[in-house]
């Protein structure tokens, strides 16, 4: 953790969030929303590097016995072989509750445009 040390010390008022794993990974959030991650499985590397439409990683958990792993981004969520289904079922309602929450205000705004533009 001596890497992870140096950073929280360059950067702790820029910090939003730490995640601590064992086997020393971990992976920080910035304020900026940037991060910085050591992990040793390479498919959860290349998913925290990827620039997705769900936008920015929020969090990142691995399990601690069989190494599965979560990914949680503004719009959504991406897990590995090994997770909980049920996890996983409960992250895809909730992602689809907003989504439709999100469409029903974006119709909502279009109505109310409407009818200020028609004064």
């Amino acid at each position: 953790y001596s890497c992870l040390l140096d950073l929280l010390r360059k950067n702790a008022n820029g910090l939003k969030k730490i995640c601590l794993f064992h086997d020393s990974q971990w992976w920080v959030r910035y304020g900026s929303g940037g991060s910085e991650f050591v992990v040793k499985n390479r498919f959860l590397k290349k998913e925290l590097k990827k620039q997705s439409p769900d936008g920015a990683v929020v969090s990142v958990t691995i399990g601690s016995y069989d190494g599965s792993w979560l990914v949680i981004r503004e719009r959504g969520f991406e897990c590995s072989v090994g997770a909980p289904s049920s996890l996983e079922e409960c992250l895809a309602h909730f992602y689809d509750q907003m989504e439709s929450k999100t469409t029903e205000g974006k119709k909502l705004a279009q109505k109310w445009d409407a009818v200020v533009s028609s004064f």
